[in-house]
C-alpha cells in the first residue's frame, strides 16, 4: 500500500477485499504513517466514502474526480464534505472479471493528483497485487 500511494501521488489510502461477500477495509494507510490493518466491514467505516465504494463495487469501474468535494454525484457524501477531498481515485481490483477487492486513494491538498500516467502505474500494480492477494487467498483456504 505504501509504494502505492507513493506511485499515485495520494495522502491516504484503503485496501478493501471482498471477504464472505462483504467487503472488507483491510488497510488504511497514509504517506507517512504506518498502515492500520484493522478488518472493518465497509458499511460501518467511518473513515471512507461509502458511497464511492458502494458505486465502484456496483459498476466495476474506476472513480477519479480531480475535485471530489464539488463533484455533483457526492454533495451528499458527508466522509468528503467534512474531509474536503480533492482529488479521489476509486479502482475495482479484478481477477478474470471478478471483483476481489477495490483501492481507494485520496488527496486533500491538491486538485487533479490522479493524472492518466499515475492510473496506468496503478492500473499495473493493481493488476499484480490482484495475482498476490488470489494466492494469499487460495492459501488461506488450503492452509
Amino acid at each position: 500500500m505504501q509504494v502505492v500511494i507513493e506511485n499515485a501521488g495520494a495522502e491516504t489510502g484503503a485496501l478493501i477485499l471482498l471477504e464472505d461477500d462483504r467487503l472488507t477495509v483491510v488497510a488504511q494507510c497514509s504517506g507517512s504513517r504506518q498502515c492500520h490493518m484493522e478488518k472493518l466491514t465497509v458499511t460501518g467505516c467511518a473513515t471512507i466514502p461509502v458511497s464511492v465504494i458502494d458505486s465502484v463495487e456496483r459498476t466495476q469501474e474506476t472513480l477519479v474526480f480531480d475535485d471530489a468535494v464539488n463533484e455533483p454525484s457526492f454533495l451528499n457524501d458527508l466522509y468528503i464534505q467534512h474531509q474536503q477531498t480533492r482529488s479521489l481515485l476509486c479502482m475495482p481490483i479484478l481477477k478474470q472479471s471478478q471483483l476481489i477487492g477495490i483501492l481507494y486513494l485520496e488527496n486533500n491538498l491538491s486538485t487533479g493528483v490522479f493524472t492518466s500516467d499515475r492510473l496506468q502505474v496503478l492500473k499495473l500494480l493493481m493488476a499484480q497485487a490482484a495475482i498476490s492477494l488470489e494466492k494469499k487467498m487460495l492459501g488461506c483456504m488450503n492452509g
